[in-house]
């Protein structure tokens, strides 16, 4: 019996996931609402660091809090709804935005060489999963971690 509530508490516990195309490698992550994780990339034209900030909600729930950037350029926000733009003291321009996300799709490129950081990890996605990988970053249940890559 004792087995049983413990499984289920593990099992009920949420995560965030990093879900690759079928036959590649997850990673796996015990998270808290309120929790942050980022990606940071190259601009594809500006050829400079961008950077997205994620707050967990809740199961399949997300807010990008924040983008932060080094110059405005090309494809970059500058229209008031997309949020907040300030020029910070350090010379990176943020926008605060605060959108609802239920997953992060991405699709990997050497061009925009994408890291995902998450507490003191820092997984180079390009290097990992190579050129044109998909893959979806998610907050879920344990269980339904398991479901989706052990029980397909």
């Amino acid at each position: 019996m004792l087995f049983c509530v413990c499984l289920h508490f593990y099992a009920t516990r949420m995560v965030l996931a990093v879900l690759p195309e079928e036959g590649k490698q997850p990673f796996v992550y015990s998270t808290h609402k309120g929790d942050t994780w980022h990606i940071s990339l190259t601009h594809s034209v500006e050829r400079t660091l961008w950077e997205e900030f994620f707050r967990v909600e809740g199961i399949d729930k997300m807010t990008m809090t924040h983008t932060t950037f080094e110059s405005l350029g090309w494809g970059f926000p500058y229209a008031p709804e997309d949020g907040k733009l300030t020029h910070r003291k350090d010379g990176r321009y943020e926008v605060v935005m605060n959108r609802p996300f239920t997953s992060v799709p991405l699709r990997i490129s050497v061009q925009a060489m994408q890291h995902f950081h998450h507490g003191k990890t820092d997984l180079d996605l390009c290097q990992i999963y190579g050129q044109g990988t998909k893959l979806d970053i998610k907050v879920m249940y344990r269980y339904q971690y398991w479901s989706a890559v052990y029980f397909k």
